[in-house]
């Protein structure tokens, strides 16, 4: 008996060169159109989380004031990324001080006893991830406006950098020694969509209370 072998539904159909072509191209143009959104919202959700950890941490900050019932400082710092290549000075990093006073006194040469205020940390050095900086303009963060230090960061094991910084305080009361003159607030923005004093489309703003401390975070 001859079987027809034609109709058997146990013969597999391959697929043809352009079938194939066909498939690759048509995933290709989603691709084109999913990426761009994906890494848009990656980055949004990176700007988020950072502004987000901020606004707890400097709550830390102003719950550490409270609680040793002493000022703490919070420093924001500028500086060039050494990981970066051609990477321009940026605020990128915040970390929280208190004062200490110790001796420096000379007991041996009959000079007299004075106490020296000096910093100690109290946190670690928060980076932001790259792209993540703060907005450097005056319009968008005010709190860049203040008036300007110098001090270094830790980088690499006995390899601090010198940066620039910013500083403000929290004082015991819960309030802080910003002046009352103006809204303190610092912005975040991709490094790459900063527009200088213009808000970019995507941002984070963490908002200072200067009587009462209270952080505000405003996203778009």
């Amino acid at each position: 008996m001859h079987l027809d072998t034609r109709l058997s539904p146990s013969r597999s159909r391959a697929f043809t060169l352009i079938e194939l072509i066909i498939v690759i191209t048509i995933i290709g143009i989603m691709m084109a159109f999913t990426v761009p959104a994906i890494t848009g919202a990656l980055k949004a959700n990176k700007l988020t989380q950072s502004a987000d950890l901020l606004r707890s941490q400097l709550a830390f900050a102003q719950l550490q004031a409270q609680k040793e019932n002493a000022p703490i400082q919070v420093r924001i710092f500028q500086y060039k990324d050494p990981t970066l290549p051609g990477d321009e000075d940026k605020f990128r990093a915040y970390q929280f001080f208190r004062y200490s006073a110790f001796d420096r006194s000379d007991r041996n040469a009959g000079s007299v006893n004075q106490n020296v205020e000096s910093m100690e940390p109290i946190s670690p050095l928060r980076k932001l991830p790259p792209p993540i900086v703060f907005a450097d303009s005056d319009r968008i963060s005010t709190l860049l406006s203040l008036q300007k230090s110098r001090g270094t960061v830790p980088y690499k094991r006995n390899r601090p950098l010198d940066a620039q910084y910013v500083a403000f305080d929290f004082t015991p009361s819960g309030s802080t020694n910003l002046g009352a003159a103006k809204q303190w607030y610092v912005t975040l923005v991709d490094e790459k969509k900063e527009k200088g004093a213009e808000i970019p489309d995507n941002f984070a703003t963490v908002q200072l209370d200067p009587f009462t401390g209270s952080i505000r975070l405003i996203r778009p």
